[in-house]
């Protein structure tokens, strides 16, 4: 039974960190076809490990894990994309080498 919770555990969060990929991918830096492959080959990672959750515990029991998983995962996208957004509106700060020269902002 350990083993079977493992697994279980195991495939959730491979369909979580696909899915998460996958939605990244979205509005990722890649483009076209490469961007293209990257998400149709993440997304086909989840069927497959779907797939195999169903076998394990069963379709009844893994269906809602899995649709919890991708849930979780796309706001865990969102919250990434969010803090990379956050990012890139900061502005840069430049650090002189010597201990005691400020902070300056740079454009």
């Amino acid at each position: 039974m350990q083993q079977s919770r493992s697994e279980v555990a195991r495939l959730l969060q491979q369909i979580d960190q696909e899915y998460t990929a996958a939605s990244l991918a979205l509005s990722g830096f890649a483009e076209g076809t490469a961007r293209h492959l990257f998400i149709t080959a993440r997304m086909e990672r989840v069927q497959e490990a779907g797939e195999a959750l169903i076998e394990t515990p069963g379709d009844t029991e893994a269906i809602p894990l899995i649709v919890d998983a991708m849930e979780e995962a796309q706001k865990t996208a969102e919250r990434l994309k969010e803090a990379i957004d956050r990012d890139k509106a900061a502005p840069s700060i430049a650090v002189d080498s010597h201990p005691d020269a400020p902070l300056a902002e740079v454009s």
